[in-house]
């Protein structure tokens, strides 16, 4: 009962804190009640990693998380379908066009599911002439481990691309704690599940439990669209027969510009892990791993503040309220100053946490390379602020050029700094390029709601 008062007077101060109106209620109460449920998450992320290191080698943990990054790179590539389908459905339910809106929910379901089928198509017959241990930099003899464990990662990251549109549904009604809670469940069963095959059973295989992370949480995926599609959501229940070609291409030309930025997003942070892998080693990946995650907490909580901010200023964008634009967009920028001084503190008291979390004294992460990365989170919770607002107002053409540009020059950067500076590098070269964002957001953003922007800031 006394924790129920709480979450009502934190609601009521929330709401003070931000405008009366209906969509500033909203969002405060999607921010206050993702806050319980992703500190959950995270707290279960934090027990994962030591969990994992005793279920794997140090080189084996570097290598799933490199193979994770290297087959995300194939599910990223969606053609905008999802961006489409969130900026679409949520212009579709600010009008009350609830019929359009489930055509649209159908026609996604059904053309993301023959892109699926498509892409994987494409994955088999590329794997087929990949050599997965010189890719990965193991042994030659771990050939066929390796392919299994390419087949078992990228049929997960398909599954999850079809099953996680309800995702990209619920961002859209702007409800996105929907998504933590459906994250939390998929954690908690999954990390149960590991926790009793390594403790209990001695499971090591690298492929048995790679199958449960991956896959515990899709089976949670599924079961809360068919929970979420008969009940709270049944308006919007997926049919073949609502199914609307015309909407395909409507959907594609809102998504196409990001689905190039999505390439841009995949060239500048999916590959970082394979540069440290080939230019420092399969531990540098778990070092870097290992300080994102350490810094995942502030990461988390400017994260929930963050994510209905797209859709809600969708809404008010449509709507011509740019004064609860300008208003959320500074108290972002003042929570994420806020954020950045948690990640300070936490730096300075690195050595005694890492201690502590761990336990363990094989995992060295240097002081230096803690404060990039922080560097870097601050950089990216600084360009979230500008950028989830203009991913709203669909002006993203100068977004789609500078970044282009960023991620061009990023990959020789990367591979040279990281040759020659070894983690270091690799971290500083990320953080210039996500102050370059900084740079465009903020200025293309201030253009835009003083009605200045013009040419590629207005497109």
């Amino acid at each position: 009962m006394k924790i129920y008062r709480k979450l009502v007077f934190l609601e009521k101060v929330a709401n003070a804190y931000y405008s009366s109106s209906a969509r500033s209620k909203l969002y405060s109460q999607n921010v206050m009640l993702m806050i319980g449920v992703r500190a959950l998450s995270l707290l279960i992320s934090v027990l994962y990693v030591p969990l994992l290191l005793r279920s794997f080698d140090m080189s084996d943990y570097g290598v799933f998380l490199t193979l994770t990054s290297i087959v995300g790179w194939f599910v990223l590539l969606d053609v905008g379908l999802s961006t489409g389908l969130r900026n679409q459905l949520t212009v579709s339910v600010a009008n009350n066009d609830f019929r359009s809106a489930k055509s649209m929910v159908s026609t996604a379901y059904v053309a993301i599911f023959f892109y699926t089928i498509i892409i994987s198509i494409v994955f088999y017959i590329i794997s087929q002439n990949v050599n997965w241990s010189r890719v990965l930099n193991v042994p030659p003899e771990r050939h066929t481990e390796m392919y299994n464990l390419a087949m078992i990662v990228f049929g997960a990251f398909c599954l999850n691309f079809y099953f996680g549109v309800i995702n990209t549904i619920v961002s859209a009604l702007q409800v996105p704690f929907y998504t933590s809670v459906f994250s939390l469940i998929g954690q908690m069963v999954s990390f149960l599940i590991v926790y009793l095959l390594v403790n209990y059973f001695s499971v090591s295989s690298l492929l048995v439990v790679s199958s449960v992370v991956l896959y515990v949480p899709i089976l949670v995926l599924f079961f809360s669209s068919i929970y979420l599609f008969n009940t709270k959501f049944k308006n919007l229940s997926p049919t073949f027969s609502d199914f609307n070609r015309s909407y395909v291409n409507q959907l594609m030309n809102v998504g196409l510009k990001f689905f190039a930025i999505q390439i841009v997003t995949l060239v500048v942070f999916q590959t970082n892990h394979f540069i440290l892998l080939h230019t420092v080693g399969s531990e540098a990946v778990v070092q870097f791993s290992l300080g994102s995650r350490f810094f995942e907490v502030i990461s988390v909580v400017f994260t929930i503040i963050v994510t209905p901010v797209w859709s809600a200023s969708r809404d008010a964008f449509v709507k011509g309220d740019y004064e609860w634009i300008k208003l959320t967009n500074r108290r972002l920028i003042y929570t994420s100053t806020v954020v950045a001084c948690i990640g300070l503190i936490m730096w300075l008291l690195s050595k005694w946490i890492f201690k502590v979390w761990l336990g363990v004294n094989n995992v060295d992460i240097s002081f230096i390379s803690l404060g990039l990365i922080l560097c870097f989170i601050v950089l990216r919770n600084y360009y979230q602020c500008f950028g989830y607002i203009i991913n709203g107002t669909n002006l993203i053409k100068a977004q789609l050029l500078i970044t282009s540009v960023v991620a061009i020059c990023y990959i020789p950067f990367t591979y040279i700094a990281g040759t020659k500076f070894g983690t270091n590098g690799v971290i500083f070269v990320l953080c210039v390029s996500q102050l370059i964002n900084v740079a465009w957001s903020r200025y293309q953003l201030k253009k835009i709601l003083t009605h200045q922007a013009k040419g590629i800031w207005n497109a």
